[in-house]
């Protein structure tokens, strides 16, 4: 069964990132949208992960940045 939910550590792990990228990206209106569980706990949906990937594997992307 895959997991709904991811750590920081998983969501490194999977899309090869360091945790201080990610935790960037967690503040980032392109980034990862979270869910908090507990008071200080947060987890990352995978579905948002995935589709985070799919963004920014597409050819026409532009980066807010660079606007």
């Amino acid at each position: 069964m895959e997991k709904l939910l991811l750590t920081i550590q998983e969501v490194c792990e999977l899309v090869h990132l360091g945790r201080s990228t990610v935790y960037k990206l967690l503040d980032n209106p392109d980034g990862f949208p979270t869910v908090r569980v507990g008071r200080r706990a947060v987890r990352i949906p995978l579905a948002s992960v995935k589709q985070w990937v799919e963004k920014f594997q597409q050819p026409n992307y532009v980066s807010t940045d660079e606007v």
